[in-house]
């Protein structure tokens, strides 16, 4: 970045401030009594680009505004290699700012507000306030307090990268440190819930096998029900259709079969001559009732008649029986069956169900018998069936527990699998991460290396030259502390050691060292210098080589300016500018107009 012209109207000691016509090369001096406004001249060029100094923060920009005024305007241009730009910054005392940066020849801004202007140079020229600080700007109050731990020295060493790199990694370290923490803090609960699950190898398998079972003991029941009741209602049909009362028959069978002997005795007694005892008792008392005796032997025959009509029913009872035989042994098989299923065979209602199948067997159990035994039987099937199915149903949401259980307890080691490959790639990551540290720390000082060298060959030309030949040599150690050699005790020796007038001279050796270096490795096109005040503690002689010596610091270091109280009157310059004491103006070339900012 070259300067190509500066502008101001009511900043730091300008009331005016016109410089135009400003050459690209060669050394710009600037000249005047103390407070004539040559410092004021840097403030103007780095408020303008930058929007801050090295004496204003941002807590205090109103004091660029020239005393007993309102408000500050204020305009550089400058040309970064081919392309020329111009900034312009605004400020009033009531803290009202604005700025905007433009490309000559353009109308329409490239940007405008105060942090984005900045932003923007910064981009075009290559290097950031704080760079230009250590290196191209050098105020006087600077130059005895030097920052050799600057983050600007770090960046210009190449240091600045690699120092951010560590910090990530180190910084990824601690992150994913704390990441795996975490992890393994998830992982100690999963272990946690796993525990409390207690899955139990194959009690799913065992559930599962006590619900096939129960399922089957349903069917069982369910079948043995159906069968009771089919078996059942083939024998009432087969009762239904054929008749029944067999064991009533032969009861009637025997029961005439006495009354008809009874009467033929009776008649027989009651009819012989000359009866006495029982005869004449019968015969008496059939007399007493009006009853003829023959009437006795009527009974007998009829008794007779009804004893061989029951008997020929009882005959046909038995034929029936006899078909029936089948069904009703089937129907007795399953009342057995039934027995074998719950508390049906147990106390008093097992003997009676044993007692009614042998009677079905036997063909003497009554169709009310059977009826309500099967009813009976029937009721408890059901009742046992629902039992069953009851427990199907707790086998089955055991079961459904246990699968769910067992699905979580699998989420839960893959959820763990999961965390134990991060928790893996963590530390994988780490040991990339130590190993890259190692690499960087090797990068870092090899880094530093270079930059010795570069410095000791440049400062081993301007040191003697600024020192009067006491030190030859500048170090910087690898915690960038600046140490010099002095040729008088043979040694390196701390700035601390060295007088106020002397660690000036050198930290000028270093600011030049410095700005070659940034020069070299992060400016875009040529580049400006800006040194207040280098000369104090230089007689006239080491001031004339000083001079010299500035043009050569590097091919890129074109446009410096000096400011100086006075120089050597035989001195040529590219440009000498005069700051008068009491004068606010300052306008090269002489006459010119200020431009409306």
């Amino acid at each position: 970045m070259i300067i190509t012209r500066v502008a101001a109207t009511n900043a730091f000691k300008y009331g005016k401030l016109e410089i135009n016509d400003i050459p690209a090369r060669g050394v710009i001096a600037v000249s005047g009594d103390n407070e004539s406004g040559k410092s004021s001249l840097g403030e103007v060029i780095c408020f303008a680009l930058f929007g801050k100094t090295f004496s204003l923060d941002e807590g205090d920009l109103e004091k660029a505004i020239r005393w007993g005024e309102h408000n500050c305007a204020l305009t550089v241009g400058f040309a970064v290699e081919e392309d020329e730009y111009e900034v312009f910054r605004f400020l009033d005392e009531e803290r009202k700012l604005g700025a905007r940066l433009t490309r000559k020849g353009e109308e329409e801004p490239l940007v405008t507000g105060m942090q984005q202007v900045t932003d923007k140079v910064v981009e075009l020229v290559g290097f950031d306030f704080e760079e230009f600080l250590e290196t191209f700007y050098l105020a006087q109050r600077e130059i005895i307090k030097p920052h050799p731990h600057s983050d600007a020295l770090k960046s210009i060493a190449g240091l600045s990268v690699l120092e951010r790199v560590g910090e990530d990694l180190e910084n990824e370290n601690d992150d994913e440190g704390a990441d795996a923490e975490e992890l393994q803090q998830r992982i100690s609960e999963i272990g946690a819930e796993l525990a409390e699950l207690n899955i139990e190898d194959g009690f799913l398998g065992q559930l599962e096998g006590e619900l096939s079972n129960r399922e089957q003991g349903v069917d069982k029941v369910e079948s043995a029900r159906r069968n009771l009741e089919s078996a059942a209602d083939d024998y009432r049909e087969a009762l239904e259709e054929g008749g029944g009362g067999g064991g009533f028959t032969t009861f009637l069978k025997l029961l005439m079969l006495l009354l008809a002997i009874a009467a033929g005795v009776a008649w027989f007694l009651a009819t012989q001559q000359g009866a006495s005892g029982p005869g004449q008792q019968i015969a008496s008392l059939l007399q007493e009732k009006g009853i003829e005796a023959h009437m006795l032997l009527l009974a007998a025959g009829g008794a007779g008649v009804l004893f061989v009509i029951f008997w020929l029913l009882g005959n046909s009872a038995k034929a029936r029986a006899a078909k029936h035989k089948p069904l009703a042994d089937a129907l007795a098989g399953r009342v057995r069956k039934a027995r074998e299923i719950g508390d049906a065979a147990e106390g008093d209602n097992g003997e009676r169900l044993e007692r009614f199948a042998e009677r079905l067997g036997a063909g003497l159990a009554t169709m009310e018998e059977v009826d309500e035994v099967v009813e009976a039987e029937q009721k408890r099937l059901a009742e046992e069936v629902e039992r069953e199915k009851e427990k199907l149903a707790n086998l089955q949401q055991a079961q459904k527990d246990e699968k769910a259980r067992i699905a979580q307890a699998d989420t839960l080691k893959q959820e763990k699998q999961g965390l134990d490959a991060k928790i893996a790639e963590i530390a994988h990551n780490a040991k990339v991460r130590e190993a890259s540290r190692m690499l960087l720390k090797g990068a870092s000082e090899h880094v530093v290396k270079r930059f010795n060298g570069d410095l000791r060959e440049f400062a081993a030309r301007t040191l003697p030259l600024f020192t009067g030949n006491r030190y030859e040599h500048l170090r910087i150690e690898e915690d960038l502390n600046v140490r010099v050699f002095s040729n008088k005790k043979r040694d390196f020796m701390d700035l601390a050691e060295i007088s106020a007038g002397t660690q000036r001279q050198i930290m000028l050796a270093l600011r030049l060292a410095l700005s070659r270096e940034l020069a070299a490795t992060a400016v875009k096109g040529r580049q400006f210098m800006f040194l207040d005040e280098p000369f104090a503690f230089f007689d006239q002689t080491r001031t004339r080589d000083t001079l010299k010596v500035l043009l050569d610091i590097s091919d890129k270091v074109t446009q410096i300016w000096v400011v100086n109280q006075e120089f050597p009157s035989d001195q040529e310059f590219a440009l000498h500018l005069v700051c008068e004491d009491e004068d606010s103006e300052l306008v090269y070339p002489a006459g010119g107009a200020t431009e409306s900012a």
